[in-house]
């Protein structure tokens, strides 16, 4: 996929920006600010659109010794290679990934989810998580790994933050699994209905060539299409449980359209 690459300073490079109370994004250069990452408490890091050599590399130099957990998201093509310092990279975060799995099906032992809470933690990547910290498949499957990263890490922020990193400020894949996000929160909503939304509530311009590019991403329209048919069947088994199941609330145009506050969801 070409991608239009903006010109921009090296402070706007190095800017972190907020999806919501604990997950930031920016580019992966911010990985070399270990001060910055420890102001912000970043516990949980996730890279889209980057090598799994690229981002080893970073991992060699600034989080060796550290106990930050790092998974990269990458198409077959930029697939692990077999020298040493990825397969210490692999083989130490994947161990920490294992372990947040573990702890987070215990939990999941103890805590019954309340059948009047909207269902937007449900895991369906958990298989993927158990075998390697590098997931790489096709776009559809790595936004619902995406979604489901964004869960359990959430699922432990007592520890730490989160952290989704790119290639660049203005990565249009970047954009593509943000978007994701919030469709999974307002699973009513189009593609064009959450970007508006994401234009609203976050300091980002995307270009018109980004746009159509978003716009016609046919696993993103899948996703959402999906993620719509689980919310229907979800209130649908729901209702036949209990009765008169309050509604479950979805994203209006005033919230689509309308100004809104940093940190919505």
């Amino acid at each position: 996929m070409d991608m239009e690459v903006r010109d921009s300073s090296v402070v706007d490079d190095l800017n972190l920006q907020k999806l919501d109370s604990n997950v930031f994004f920016g580019p992966c250069e911010i990985l070399t600010q270990p001060i910055l990452l420890q102001y912000e408490n970043i516990k949980f890091i996730i890279g889209v659109n980057i090598s799994t050599e690229k981002i080893a590399s970073f991992y060699t130099q600034y989080f060796r010794n550290s106990n930050s957990v790092i998974v990269n998201l990458c198409s077959p093509t930029t697939a692990a290679t077999k020298k040493p310092t990825i397969g210490l990279y692999i083989q130490n975060n994947t161990i920490l990934l294992q372990k947040l799995v573990g702890q987070y099906l215990q939990m999941g032992k103890k805590i019954k989810t309340s059948l009047t809470q909207a269902r937007t933690d449900t895991i369906q990547s958990l298989p993927q998580f158990c075998n390697s910290n590098v997931l790489s498949d096709e776009p559809l499957v790595l936004y619902q790994a995406f979604n489901d990263l964004l869960v359990l890490f959430k699922s432990f922020s007592h520890f730490g933050n989160i952290l989704v990193v790119s290639s660049h400020s203005y990565d249009c894949v970047l954009f593509k699994f943000l978007i994701s996000r919030v469709m999974t929160y307002y699973p009513i909503a189009t593609i064009r209905d959450s970007m508006q939304y994401m234009k609203a509530i976050l300091n980002i311009s995307i270009s018109a060539s980004d746009e159509l590019d978003i716009l016609n991403d046919k696993e993103l329209q899948e996703f959402g299409q999906t993620q719509e048919n689980l919310k229907r069947r979800q209130t649908s088994s729901a209702k036949r449980r209990c009765g008169n199941l309050p509604e479950n609330s979805t994203m209006d145009n005033k919230i689509i359209m309308g100004t809104t506050k940093r940190g919505h969801f």
